[in-house]
């Protein structure tokens, strides 16, 4: 009994001076396993990148070796819009984050609009933006604080300790990035650059100072199609076959450095890949694999469903006690869907003789 009350009093007492009263402790934003089934989420640039609407949900359950519920879902739409000079698309984005038993949950809501200059025929570059609330919640009614605790009969009666601050708090986040697009024969890339938290929010829950740090991102992946194909599927229902999807991301947020690289491949219908994450630019140190699995299921040839299981692993045995990562994604690309009517039929929208118009993977 002394030594679990002992483990005890240090866990809770970790989480008090963590993220209770430390105003110079520094949190790090989320890491999907696989980022590019979230692209808006890292780069506002992406809303409207091509025509249509693009709808993704994306589950993940996080370290599942631990007790607690370490889960993030997301979704957002964007929906592209060519008939203002200028105009990229708008979109929309929600989030919620789940740290431990329900401590601390974080939701986010977000707007998220962009422009679009062509700069050629196959180059364009986008900007966009992300105006987003953020609400971080605490709930403490299943914490146990070492006033609880007696050395012989254990956990005795409620806490002293009632003051912790507010229970809930507000913030207004903002995040800016841009893009390059190309295409050049058979490849079609994208390289990308965006800032998140640019005032750096306060989030502290009890009064102290907590800025939430400035998270810098850049990224890059190039889509290198096998064989021609006339539009996405070409004839409906018949094979383009095979697509390469290889990738990188990086991002800085205060001294914690992760990158991810690695390749996806669509093979027909079917979709599989591979994925390096480190977070700390240390083979030794958190270290990871993610593999990924999926199926791309059509509904007309301007309409389909793509569904995705991602599986993250770290390493090396040292790190094996937090268990596997999961993430399951949703996305559904409606490429007739405007803001505006038109005749419709995707032809009717697109610009004549404008290519990186469509979803290219």
């Amino acid at each position: 009994m002394g030594r679990n009350l002992k483990i005890k009093f240090v866990i809770i007492s970790a989480f008090t001076l963590v993220f209770l009263c430390s105003g110079n402790s520094n949190a790090q934003d989320i890491t999907y396993a696989q980022p590019f089934n979230s692209p808006t989420y890292y780069n506002p640039a992406y809303v409207g990148l091509t025509l249509g609407m693009k709808a993704r949900f994306n589950y993940m359950k996080r370290w599942t070796g631990l007790s607690g519920n370490y889960y993030t879902y997301d979704f957002s739409v964007d929906i592209a819009d060519r008939d203002i000079p200028g105009a990229g698309g708008l979109g929309l984005y929600f989030q919620q984050d789940r740290q431990g038993l329900g401590y601390i949950r974080t939701t986010t809501v977000g707007l998220m609009p962009s422009v679009r200059i062509r700069a050629s025929r196959k180059t364009l570059f986008q900007v966009g933006a992300t105006v987003a609330v953020v609400n971080r919640k605490l709930n403490l009614d299943n914490a146990v604080f070492s006033s609880q605790l007696d050395p012989i009969y254990g956990n005795i009666g409620p806490s002293s300790f009632a003051d912790y601050g507010d229970e809930s708090t507000f913030y207004a986040d903002f995040a800016i990035g841009g893009l390059f697009q190309f295409e050049l024969n058979s490849v079609t890339g994208v390289v990308g650059f965006a800032a998140h938290h640019l005032t750096r929010p306060d989030q502290s829950f009890t009064g102290h100072t907590a800025p939430l740090e400035v998270n810098y991102v850049a990224h890059a992946d190039f889509i290198i199609s096998l064989s021609q194909s006339h539009g996405y599927y070409g004839n409906f229902g018949k094979s383009t076959g095979w697509k390469l999807n290889p990738g990188f991301i990086y991002q800085k947020q205060s001294f914690m450095d992760v990158y991810q690289v690695g390749m996806n491949v669509n093979a027909q219908y079917i979709y599989f890949g591979a994925w390096y994450k480190n977070e700390a630019f240390n083979w030794d140190s958190f270290s990871s694999w993610t593999f990924m699995i999926g199926v791309n299921v059509p509904f007309t040839n301007e309409n389909r469903m793509k569904a995705m299981y991602s599986y993250d692993l770290m390493i090396h045995s040292e790190h094996g006690y937090v268990g596997p990562t999961h993430q399951i994604s949703l996305i559904f690309e409606l490429d007739g869907v405007s803001f505006h009517r038109h005749n419709g039929n995707l032809n009717s929208m697109r610009l004549p003789n404008q290519p990186l118009e469509c979803s290219p993977f």
